[in-house]
């Protein structure tokens, strides 16, 4: 896991990828790496970061 990552819950797409909702940020990291892919903090671009509310085969479903 990315620096700061390790004591936070993630979920597994079922596909490729670990979606992990945090208080102020919503992460994506590889499995099989560890490598942070993206990631939407609040405060970026104006926006807040959304609440994740599912994760399957690619695709984060979450409101805002």
């Amino acid at each position: 896991m990315p620096p700061g990552l390790g004591t936070v819950t993630c979920t597994y797409d079922q596909a490729q990828t670990l979606v992990c909702p945090h208080a102020f940020a919503v992460v994506t990291v590889d499995p099989a790496s560890g490598q942070l892919l993206w990631a939407i903090t609040d405060g970026e671009g104006g926006r807040k970061a959304p609440t994740v509310t599912a994760v399957w085969h690619g695709r984060v479903y979450a409101s805002a």
